[in-house]
């Protein structure tokens, strides 16, 4: 069972990274804040300092299996996620994901983030504070957040590579303890990712360009997952 699931989970991301793959590496970066796999944006499970840009909207679908991580709290096996986010002003960002695991019934949560202060020339880092399933259909879970970037290269380089760490606290899905990441951008449409908590350590790769993005990544370091979102522009 557990292998059919997964077998089917990489087929999925097959048919949809074969297409997105060529139009990605072809067109120039976005700017938008890209979605997590449940929904906010972010890294893989965890979020960052980031929102969706204002009035602008994303959807997305995250294909992935976990083998015991999260099962108490209602996840486990093969799991899927469609989002959605919006921000109706400047650092808010509203959204609402449709979580389904092998060991629980579809899910319907509610997200939301904040950004309380932004990196700035005067200001080192920025900070964040959200919730995930506000109403509690699957595991609330609030969270913290600092973040800073970084340039690492020279200003006269042609290919700019920046770092992202973020590090905070988190409840639920975050089981009440630290959660940590970080995105190495080598390239302005190409990104290495990676985060821990107490129950998991995950690798990812992204590709985005045109407000397309492919995610691709390891959950706990043993099961594959990936996804695709779009973001764009409402105004």
């Amino acid at each position: 069972m557990v292998g059919r699931a997964r077998n089917l989970c990489l087929r999925r991301l097959v048919a949809f990274g074969s297409f997105a793959l060529l139009f990605l590496l072809l067109c120039p970066p976005p700017s938008y804040a890209l979605p997590s796999y449940f929904g906010p944006s972010g890294l893989i499970l965890t979020p960052d300092a980031h929102t969706t840009s204002f009035q602008s909207f994303s959807f997305s679908a995250h294909f992935f299996d976990f083998s015991g991580s999260l099962k108490d709290y209602g996840i486990d096996g093969s799991t899927n996620d469609f989002a959605v986010n919006y921000s109706p002003i400047p650092q808010l960002e509203i959204g609402y994901s449709a979580l389904d695991s092998a060991i629980s019934s579809r899910a319907n949560m509610f997200n939301a983030k904040l950004i309380i202060s932004q990196q700035t020339e005067l200001q080192p880092v920025s900070f964040a504070a959200g919730v995930i399933d506000a109403f509690d259909e699957q595991e609330i879970t609030p969270y913290m957040l600092i973040s800073k970037s970084l340039n690492l290269s020279g200003p006269t380089s042609r290919n700019q590579i920046g770092l992202s760490v973020n590090a905070g606290y988190g409840g639920g899905f975050y089981s009440d303890g630290f959660l940590v990441g970080g995105e190495l951008r080598l390239t302005p449409q190409f990104s290495l990712l990676a985060e821990g908590s107490k129950k998991y350590i995950n690798l990812g790769t992204r590709l985005h360009s045109q407000g397309l993005s492919l995610d691709l990544g390891l959950i706990d370091m043993e099961d594959f997952a990936g996804g695709i979102s779009y973001s764009f522009h409402w105004r």
